[in-house]
């Protein structure tokens, strides 16, 4: 199966309701660090997750992917 469709199906079958998203966070987490990219997180008081990536030393032009996990 290709990476990015296998990705999408793991998380897909993660239950990641609103504040309950540590889970796929897990996911995509490990799934960055796996690609080489400095990853970041906060999870906060009420359940829910946020992770970020970035990749480079910041001298280049800047991408942001916003997406939510629940």
């Amino acid at each position: 199966m290709d990476p990015v469709l296998a990705l999408h199906a793991a998380l897909v079958r993660i239950p990641s309701l609103s504040h309950e998203e540590s889970a796929a966070a897990d996911l995509v987490e490990a799934h960055a660090r796996a690609a080489g990219l400095a990853v970041g997180r906060d999870d906060t008081a009420t359940g829910g997750a946020n992770v970020w990536m970035s990749l480079g030393d910041g001298d280049g032009g800047v991408l942001l992917l916003a997406s939510h996990l629940g």
